[in-house]
Formats: C-alpha cells, sequence, structure tokens
C-alpha cells in the first residue's frame, strides 16, 4: 500500500497541474519571505524557476503551455530583481535586522529598470497570446489535437446543440466543427454520431481513450470534474479550456505589479502627476478584477469539482491576491514605507494607532502557506503511509493514469 501511494504521488506531480502546485508553493513562500525580509525567499525564488523548469520538462510542449510559461519566467524574474534591490535597500537601512544578500546601492537603479522592463515584456507576451496569438491556426490545432480540451469542447457543443434543438452545432473553434466523439469534422455530427456518448477521442488516433459522460445534460455539465481542467470554462464561446481562462489572472497580476512598482519607484508618493495618478488607477483596476477572478476560481473549484485537491489550492491563492493588495494599498494610498519591515510574530512598531497593512498583508500570505504546505505535508504522509485506505483511491489513480494517458498522447501528435 505505501509503494502505491508514493506511485499515486508521483503519478500526480508528473503532469503539468502537478507541476503547477510547486511554482505556487514556492511563490507563496518568496512573497512571504519577501514582506518578512527573510534571506530564504531567495532559495524559494530559485525553487520558482525550477518547477517552471520541471512544468515544460514534463508537459506536452503545447504552444499555449510554452507561451504562458515564457511569460510567468519573465514575471518572476522581474520579481526577483526587485526584491534583490528592496533587500539591498534594507541592508542598509540602520533599523533593519537584515545582513543579508541584496543589490548593493548602486545597481538599485538599474534593478528597478529590469524589473519594470521584464513585467513589460511579460504583459507583452500575455496580451500577444488572448490578442492573436490564441486565434492562429497553430494554436486553435493544438487544441484540437489534445484529447481532454476535445472532451471539454465536445460537451459544450453537445449542450448547445441540445438548448438549440439540433444534433450538430457551430463549434467554438474558428477553423473547425466538432463532432460530439471530440473529432475534427468538416461538417454537422450526424444524429448517429450523437448516441454514441463518448467524447476525447482524438482526431486521426483511433487508440484515444474516449471519456463517458451521462445522458443529462445537467449531470453532463459536471461529470468527471476531478479537476477544473475537466469543465467547462467561464464564457466557453471564447475561452476554449479552464486554463485559457485561467491564463487572464497572470496577465492581469502582471500589470497590477507592473503599476505597483512603477508608482512607488518612479514616481514620488505625494506628486500628483499624470504617471502617479495613472498608475495608481490602473493598480486599483487591477487588484479588483484580481480579487474577483480569484474568487470564481475558488468558487468554481468548490462547487464544481470533486475531493479537496482544486479548492485548497485556490483559497491560498485567493489569500495570496489579498496580501497583495494589502501590502501595495498600503504603500500607494497611505504612503506607508516601501521598506519597512513588520514582523508578523511581533507587534507593530510603526508609532501608530493602527498596524500598516503590510503587516496585515503578513498574516494573510502567512495563512496561504500555513495551508497549502500543511495540505501537502499530510496529503504526502497519507498517500505513502497508506493511511485512510478506501475505495476511492482506485479512482484517483484512474484519473490520474487517464491523465497522463491524455498528456503522453497529446505529446506523440
Amino acid at each position: 500500500r505505501a509503494s502505491g501511494g508514493a506511485s499515486h504521488v508521483r503519478a500526480y506531480v508528473s503532469r503539468s497541474r502537478g507541476a503547477d502546485k510547486f511554482a505556487i508553493a514556492a511563490w507563496l513562500l518568496v512573497d512571504y519571505a519577501w514582506c518578512q525580509e527573510e534571506e530564504i525567499g531567495v532559495v524559494a525564488a530559485a525553487f520558482v524557476f525550477i518547477s517552471v523548469s520541471y512544468k515544460l520538462s514534463i508537459g506536452t510542449h503545447s504552444p499555449h503551455e510554452l507561451t504562458h510559461c515564457a511569460a510567468v519566467m519573465l514575471w518572476v524574474s522581474g520579481n526577483v530583481s526587485w526584491m534583490w534591490m528592496e533587500f539591498g535597500q534594507a541592508r542598509l537601512r540602520a533599523t533593519s535586522h537584515f545582513r543579508g544578500p541584496g543589490a548593493a546601492q548602486e545597481d538599485w537603479i538599474n534593478f528597478k529598470l529590469a524589473s519594470l522592463a521584464l513585467f513589460f515584456l511579460a504583459f507583452m507576451v500575455e496580451m500577444t497570446y488572448f490578442a492573436f496569438l490564441r486565434h492562429t491556426p497553430m494554436f486553435e490545432e493544438d487544441w484540437s489535437r489534445n484529447p481532454l480540451t476535445a472532451a471539454v469542447v465536445a460537451r459544450h457543443t453537445r449542450r448547445m446543440s441540445q438548448s438549440s434543438g439540433h444534433t450538430g452545432g457551430s463549434s467554438v473553434f474558428s477553423h473547425q466543427s466538432w463532432s460530439d466523439t471530440g473529432s475534427v469534422s468538416s461538417a454537422a455530427p450526424s444524429d448517429a454520431t450523437h448516441d454514441t456518448k463518448t467524447y476525447g477521442a482524438e482526431r486521426g488516433f483511433d487508440g484515444a481513450k474516449p471519456v463517458c459522460f451521462p445522458d443529462d445534460p445537467e449531470d453532463d455539465k459536471n461529470a468527471g470534474a476531478k479537476e477544473l481542467v475537466g469543465i467547462l470554462p467561464r464564457w466557453p464561446s471564447y475561452f476554449k479550456t479552464w486554463d485559457d481562462y485561467e491564463s487572464v489572472a497572470i496577465m492581469v497580476w502582471i500589470l497590477k505589479d507592473f503599476n505597483w512598482m512603477f508608482y512607488t519607484k518612479f514616481t514620488k508618493s505625494e506628486d500628483g502627476t499624470n504617471g502617479a495618478v495613472a498608475s495608481r488607477a490602473v493598480w486599483t483596476a487591477c487588484s479588483v478584477v484580481l480579487l474577483l477572478l480569484h474568487a470564481d476560481f475558488l468558487i468554481a473549484a468548490a462547487t464544481r469539482t470533486e475531493g479537496n485537491v482544486e479548492w485548497i489550492n485556490y483559497l491560498c491563492l485567493l489569500l495570496w491576491a489579498i496580501s497583495q493588495t494589502l501590502w501595495a494599498g498600503g504603500e500607494l494610498y497611505f504612503h506607508e514605507s516601501v521598506t519597512l519591515r513588520e514582523p508578523t510574530f511581533e507587534a507593530p512598531e510603526n508609532g501608530l494607532s493602527h498596524p500598516d497593512l503590510r503587516w496585515i498583508a503578513g498574516w494573510f500570505i502567512f495563512a496561504g502557506v500555513t495551508i497549502l504546505y500543511g495540505y501537502w505535508a499530510v496529503r504526502l504522509v497519507v498517500e505513502v503511509s497508506g493511511w485512510c485506505a478506501n475505495g476511492d483511491d482506485g479512482d484517483a489513480d484512474e484519473l490520474l493514469t487517464e491523465g497522463n494517458e491524455d498528456e503522453e498522447e497529446a505529446a506523440q501528435k
């Protein structure tokens, strides 16, 4: 049983969705260490790079994943440059306990400019993806060759067809129409095809394992949704997969960080210049959108998926987004010190009747780190030791096996 549990863990982390969890866990630790001015933030940042690289090494190398990973690499590079500069500032502050590594004072301007440039490039990668790349034949054909995506798209097409009273319907892809078997066809599916009730067979690959869904459309919309990649995204007429929809948050978060840094590093906090007003306004809009997106991710994970992996992950992401909003909001709206450390487990020493928002932010991100790391630690022990063995393990193993098979098939094609 212990070896079976270890195999189950290895099967999970060998998938791109599993690899994503590594990057999220590492990045949460980076921001908490940054908030607390702890040297471990530098080490944690290295694990973010390793996690994204690992995701690329095990993934299907689809153009969608490659594009988003490129944006994330640029984004995290900008954050590391920013953190390195602020660690250098903390090292020179008389009241700081920090004596770790950081940028030399004469290099601060270079690191600020580098961070801003990296954020801009990361944002442009995501903007180019959503405005142009995802609509090109190469990117759409990659969706059509992926069995999991085919299953989700066919399910959406079937629901549209049933709601309109026709057996066929236009595809959410611009260049193809989809049959209920998940294969690409130049014509609408026939009644015989509609009765098969199997989706996700890869185009031109007879050995692709189909995914079965029930007859009832109300049951069909949530069938087999162990993870969010298996359910319909919001606004499926535009977003083809859940990852496609989720990637909007990456673009919004990058733009938020760009304006946060521009305001605090390139404008004076009290001035009313157009640059300062515009950057604060854009940051505010991005923060509102980001919080709404992460709240939606959490609600969808809690209500539309089975198990607890997804909703715990998105709960921690929401706590992370709240912490960043509080931290930046204190600097942008209340002119709190950009480099003032407020230890989580000590009373604030700002001389005010209330704590800085950065101190409150530290508690939110600490909660996220504690929940996420605690959950995976307990899950690892349970899986490897064989505790709580029950009949659900077979379903979980089957899910992971099917997920790995789908990714392998897509890579072969």
